[in-house]
């Protein structure tokens, strides 16, 4: 069974996403509202101190608070593009990662993630950009909704995708 992230702020999200992530039985589901939250539940530190992995994969929401509430409320803003931070820390210990947002990719809060991530450089041999699943063909405004299956089949299929060819490496060897 593969364990994903999700990490996501909106209640209502939260609740699709985890509906969505039923029709997939290979998944055990681990979910964050937080940056911080996040970055605790996707990667440890083994005994050198150095980052290792606890998720298989992760699907994040783009704008969202770093902390709780209580913490530093001037950095809590929902509208803050924490899911940077999140897929830049994923990408960096080799997790695959899956933006998923209301908007749309050329839009107005998305358009510049998603001509950064485009044009991220591989960490690792046969790493792949990092893809925006968008829910909104209009420039200022976002959907209702989130299409969380899309987001699940695309991080599954990078997941697939590594692992086969990881073990092509590995019997080459």
């Amino acid at each position: 069974m593969l364990k994903i992230l999700l990490v996501e702020d909106t209640r209502q999200h939260l609740r699709d996403a985890i509906e969505a992530s039923r029709e997939f039985g290979n998944i055990e589901l681990v979910w964050a509202t937080t940056g911080v939250e996040a970055e605790k539940k996707m990667v440890g530190y083994d005994e050198h101190m150095v980052r290792v992995p606890l998720v298989d994969g992760v699907v994040t929401d783009v704008f969202m608070p770093l902390m709780t509430v209580d913490h530093r409320p001037e950095m809590n803003h929902a509208e803050s593009p924490v899911g940077v931070g999140v897929a830049l820390l994923a990408h960096r210990v080799g997790i695959p990662v899956v933006f998923c947002t209301a908007g749309w990719h050329h839009g107005k809060g998305c358009a510049w993630i998603h001509h950064f991530f485009n044009d991220l450089p591989p960490t690792q041999p046969n790493d792949v950009s990092i893809p925006m699943i968008d829910s909104s063909f209009q420039y200022e405004s976002e959907a209702d909704t989130k299409d969380w299956k899309q987001a699940f089949e695309t991080v599954l299929d990078i997941i697939n995708k590594k692992s086969s060819t990881t073990s092509s490496a590995v019997g080459q060897e």
